[in-house]
Formats: C-alpha cells, sequence, structure tokens
C-alpha cells in the first residue's frame, strides 16, 4: 500500500465474504488464506464479523499483509503482456486479457490503469 495522506487516518478495507484465513477444512467456495501475517498498523478485531481490517498507515509504502494459498485458486483474469523493442526510442506493448469464467458471467466497472514514464510522448490505445 501507497499513503500519502496526511496525520493518523484510520482506512477501512472490506475483504469479501469467501475469504477465510487459516481454516483448512473451509467448504468449497471459499478462498483460504494460509500464514496470513499482518502489518502492526492493522486492526483485525472486526474481521471475523464483518470483514472488515482497519488500517492506520504510515506515510510512503509499507506491507499491509504477506499470506500463502496452498489451495486451488483460479484469479478472475489472466493477463499477457508483450513487450518488443521497436526501435531506440520507442516499444511496442501489447497487453491481452482474457476472463477465466463462463460466458454467463459479466464483468463491470473493470478499469486497466498502465502506467508509463512522465516523457512519454504518444501512447495509442486500441480496443
Amino acid at each position: 500500500m501507497k499513503s500519502y495522506l496526511q496525520g493518523s487516518p484510520i482506512l477501512k478495507l472490506s475483504l469479501p465474504e469467501d475469504l477465510v484465513i487459516g481454516h483448512n477444512n473451509a467448504n468449497m467456495g471459499f478462498i483460504v488464506l494460509d500464514d496470513c501475517n499482518f502489518d502492526a498498523t492493522v486492526d483485525t478485531t472486526e474481521f471475523d464479523m464483518s470483514r472488515t481490517l482497519k488500517i492506520r498507515p504510515p506515510q510512503g509504502e509499507f506491507i499491509v499483509m504477506n499470506y500463502r494459498i496452498t489451495s486451488e485458486f483460479i484469479p478472475p483474469f489472466r493477463v499477457n503482456p508483450f513487450i518488443e523493442q521497436v526501435d531506440a526510442y520507442s516499444l511496442k506493448i501489447i497487453v491481452t486479457i482474457k476472463a477465466n469464467y463462463v460466458k454467463q458471467i459479466k464483468a463491470s466497472y473493470c478499469i486497466i490503469k498502465f502506467p508509463v514514464p512522465r516523457k512519454t510522448s504518444h501512447v495509442y490505445n486500441k480496443l
């Protein structure tokens, strides 16, 4: 997480209902995080009831949590980048995104951000 907030505001982070931490006997359909640990700035007292973490972030960049997944997990999207150097001053970057779920399910409000250096002169978006 990167935080540039002044003072010590409390941030709330809500995680999905199907997320289980450290229970290897969880039912099918749950995402099980093993070996999960949180930064000292994270308050987990409300997590079991409301799936909410309270974070009092320090300024700058820090790691909120570390975890390991031992069960099978299929991410909702697969991202495949292809980068080719055209000449000394230009790159050709192609990013394909494929959904890993059935056609009956639709994704809404998906935002793809692709940061480029400040001195970039042109970006062509071909959808």
